[in-house]
């Protein structure tokens, strides 16, 4: 063998070691630990695990040193208390959903009849369902767009103007007018979300008495926040809060 072969057969085993090597080095580096997103269930989860008497309801003790501030900002029905419907809807409130503009680029936020037509249309389907085995997985999905659609219409409430039914109970007092549809609306939610518990659990006669407590409620709101006119729109034009009472095609 010359003295070229003889290089060349010496370095061909070292190229390959240095190659894979190489090629082994992203294996062995340690990988950096992923961060994950913050989960507001399991922070719910955490809060409700405060409550030490078993009520459902967490009080300003029981909430811990912020306990004041959070009754201020999220006690939407005034009791001093929190319940997981409170929290949950606090989280909605900061992940408000967003239609898509051209291009995939971020569009306007949902509006107040946008939310109603999404709950509107998912109640259709939970009034068909018979709440058996065979329709839970679209039962679950249904319920849970009713609470979406609820929760977003619950963030824009303070652009819907008084209605005629409304001035007179509220006269010019919006801030009123605001607070009862918020109560109500976080009254759906709660209806909801038993209505989910009831689906998932697989008790369909809770299911089927949950849904018509739904109902009965959305009615009565209806009749004292939705606007006199809309009554005659045309359902592709104005689906929101009509869509949601028992009955008929549009709810």
């Amino acid at each position: 063998m010359n003295r070229k072969m003889w290089l060349l057969a010496a370095m061909v085993p070292a190229i390959g070691l240095s190659a894979a090597s190489g090629l082994s080095q992203p294996e062995d580096r340690p990988q950096r630990p992923q961060r994950q997103g913050f989960d507001p269930a399991q922070f719910v989860e955490r809060m409700m695990e405060r409550d030490a008497d078993g009520d459902g309801k967490l009080s300003k003790e029981e909430l811990g040193p912020r306990g004041e501030q959070m009754l201020e900002r999220l006690d939407s029905n005034e009791d001093g208390l929190l319940d997981r419907a409170e929290l949950e809807a606090s989280f909605a409130n900061r992940t408000q959903p967003r239609v898509r503009g051209p291009e995939g680029t971020p569009g306007p936020a949902m509006s107040f009849e946008d939310g109603m037509s999404q709950a509107g249309r998912a109640m259709r389907r939970l009034r068909r369902s018979d709440f058996s085995e065979n329709t839970r997985e679209g039962d679950l999905m249904a319920v849970q767009m009713v609470q979406m659609g609820l929760l977003t219409a619950k963030q824009q409430l303070n652009t819907v103007e008084m209605s005629e039914a409304a001035r007179e109970k509220f006269g010019d007092n919006t801030s009123r007018y605001h607070l009862a549809m918020r109560r109500d609306l976080v009254t759906a939610v709660r209806e909801a979300l038993d209505l989910e518990m009831a689906i998932a659990s697989g008790n369909a006669e809770k299911a089927q008495t949950i849904l018509a407590r739904l109902l009965e409620q959305q009615d009565q709101s209806h009749d004292l926040f939705q606007h006199e006119e809309e009554e005659h729109e045309d359902e592709a034009v104005r689906p929101a809060t009509r869509r949601l009472r028992p009955g008929g095609d549009g709810g």
